[in-house]
């Protein structure tokens, strides 16, 4: 009795270790896709000109589903959790030249990981400043 429960103790190990490096890479994978997306999604808008923090989440969301299919990422654009909010800066509401912003992104993990961890999601957040245009620099 003592060789089999041995032999599954040794099997389950051998089957739970590959598995834990897996969970790790993809997660690692997730989060660095996640980054990308998101450094990319500010630059776009810092670029955009003066736009509400609305139409910018809606800029981001459609810019995000294009960069998930055109590089291939495992990311679900639906699951994608998103919003932009504005920091600071010279106008009332809207995102003009030299105002920041916040982009918040956050994604669920895997199953695994979110059964050993208390949050249930990544979570992201970058900050961003809007880009001068040419005639506002000169003044």
């Amino acid at each position: 009795m003592s060789n089999l429960i041995s032999t599954l103790m040794v099997v389950l190990t051998l089957l739970l270790v590959p598995g834990g490096f897996l969970q790790v890479h993809v997660v690692q994978q997730i989060k660095q896709e996640l980054r990308t997306i998101q450094a990319d999604a500010v630059r776009k808008v810092a670029a955009e000109g003066t736009i509400t923090p609305a139409n910018a989440t809606l800029l981001i969301r459609k810019f995000i589903q294009e960069e998930i299919e055109t590089k291939h990422y495992r990311l679900n654009s639906e699951a994608i959790s998103l919003s932009v909010e504005r920091v600071g800066g010279i106008s009332e509401e809207e995102l003009t030249y030299k105002d920041e912003f916040i982009v918040r992104i956050g994604y669920p993990k895997p199953p695994l990981s979110s059964f050993f961890s208390t949050a249930k999601d990544f979570s992201f957040i970058m900050y961003g400043t809007m880009e001068p245009f040419p005639y506002d620099a000169q003044s």
